[in-house]
């Protein structure tokens, strides 16, 4: 019988370089064969001028390479952020969770995440035709957001709706196992200590981006 995982053996920086690696070539195929000229073009014709349509793909190809650069970036902010949650709720509660397994907890349950963005891929690639940017930026697979009429909501409903998902949820299961692995300690009180850390740090940024698209859209 096969050895169980021991996440203390775990490579970090492997799991962290291949998490940047497939986020990265999921968002050239994206951005190279969904989001087209056409799509875009389409998308922001009712909008804004020719000229203003033809001066942002002329940014977007420019500048595109800039956001490949930004993935390790913003990757490590967020797992950093939710790392510290865990190690400060687990201090709280007098559990003794080391920051670098708190990390590579965090790390694998990561790669949860890098099913949303394939998965919308060939949903639009092979299931049903990409249409307009709308169409994309308010698709997420197995989310509350896809059993709504999204034509009726108000944009600030998006992303909260996304939030809810079934990818959010395994996320949550997989911190609590791995917590429960390290810490043994039983899977509820995990599950807990998830949604006191995890979960608060998840409401206050779900609340900021909501006010911010409400401002936005005033």
């Amino acid at each position: 019988m096969d050895k169980p995982l021991d996440i203390k053996e775990v490579n970090g920086w492997f799991l962290f370089l291949s998490i940047c690696i497939i986020s990265a070539l999921t968002s050239y195929l994206t951005n190279n064969y969904l989001l087209t000229d056409e799509i875009l073009t389409e998308s922001y014709s009712n909008s804004i001028t020719a000229a203003q349509i033809e001066y942002l793909l002329h940014i977007r190809y420019k500048y595109e390479w800039i956001s490949y650069l930004t993935i390790p970036i913003m990757y490590a902010l967020k797992i950093f952020v939710i790392s510290l949650c865990l190690l400060i709720g687990s201090e709280l509660l007098n559990y003794q969770l080391n920051f670098i397994y708190a990390f590579k907890i965090v790390l694998i349950s990561e790669f949860i995440f890098l099913f949303v963005p394939i998965l919308r891929f060939f949903w639009f690639d092979l299931i049903q035709p990409l249409l307009t940017l709308k169409d994309f930026l308010t698709f997420y697979p197995l989310s509350v957001m896809n059993l709504m009429e999204n034509e009726t909501l108000d944009p600030w409903w998006y992303y909260p709706l996304q939030i809810l998902n079934l990818f959010e949820l395994i996320y949550w299961l997989s911190l609590a196992y791995w917590l429960h692995t390290i810490l043994q300690k039983g899977f509820r009180k995990m599950m807990g200590l998830v949604a006191i850390t995890y979960g608060s740090a998840l409401f206050i940024w779900t609340l900021l981006v909501v006010l911010f698209t409400v401002s936005i859209s005033l």
